[in-house]
């Protein structure tokens, strides 16, 4: 006799299919041999769709009281003013600050979706690193303070390309598996050469953060010149996920490091 044993038949799971899922299946239609003839493309678009809704959920409980937020980040945001100017915030930006902090801390009265990342464009010295730096302190505080699942990394561009160039080990900085603030992308990075020949692309980067966000659902904040339009530096493809991704906040303002 063989020393294998007879495996068990294993029964199968009872699964509760999402009402879409039922919905397709129920275009499936038998012939006369039991043999199923499947429509196809409703049922893929329905998986593709449901499998795309449950990465993106559940978005998590707002982790602390919004007035207490805007008056702890503001708190921080003119700790960060250079000595010897005013704090100032544009008008016109006034509305997206509270949306963002409201994005944040996960309020739901936020207008910006709570599950998508933040493209933060406007012109060069406007003042939009500051801010930055300033999101990235009060979300740092609040992995400390209030929710340690609330996470991001800061990177620099400007200091990453540099080091890249002599080694570009340095842009695996980009490529971490969490929630990160990219400050300071523009499109003169786009002409540099990195070792081993290798240029820098913007429409890559998207591409790998798009990944990464459909994959663990991490949310980015980048802070550009780059207005989000087709064509130019990115392909369809790419500009097709960035709209996916991201939502625009178009920083208002001129250059601040004029004034004195």
């Amino acid at each position: 006799m063989s020393g294998l044993k007879k495996s068990k038949r294993m029964k199968p799971t009872n699964l509760t299919l999402p009402p879409e899922l039922q919905a397709a299946l129920s275009t499936i239609a038998t012939n006369g041999q039991d043999q199923a003839v499947i429509a196809q493309p409703s049922l893929t678009q329905s998986a593709l769709d449901w499998q795309k809704s449950r990465l993106r959920q559940p978005i998590p409980a707002q982790v602390m009281d919004y007035e207490q937020a805007v008056a702890i980040f503001y708190g921080y945001w003119k700790n960060r003013v250079p000595e010897g100017k005013a704090f100032y915030v544009h008008p016109e930006n006034e509305a997206s600050v509270l949306n963002l902090v409201k994005w944040a801390i996960f309020d739901p009265t936020s207008s910006i979706p709570l599950n998508k990342s933040i493209w933060l464009y406007g012109l060069v010295g406007a003042g939009k690193s500051i801010f930055a730096k300033t999101m990235h302190d009060f979300l740092c505080w609040i992995h400390e303070f209030v929710n340690s699942r609330v996470n991001f990394g800061y990177c620099d561009m400007n200091l990453l390309i540099d080091k890249a160039k002599f080694d570009y080990s340095e842009m695996k900085a980009l490529n971490v598996a969490k929630s990160l603030i990219i400050d300071e992308l523009k499109e003169s990075q786009q002409q540099i050469i990195l070792p081993y020949g290798i240029r820098f692309r913007i429409g890559d980067l998207v591409t790998n953060l798009y990944s990464v966000w459909q994959e663990r659902n991490t949310r980015t904040i980048v802070t550009t010149n780059l207005p989000p339009s087709p064509g130019g530096i990115f392909d369809d493809r790419e500009f097709d996920r960035m709209v996916e991704m991201f939502s625009s906040v178009n920083w208002h303002g001129g250059s601040l490091r004029k004034s004195k």
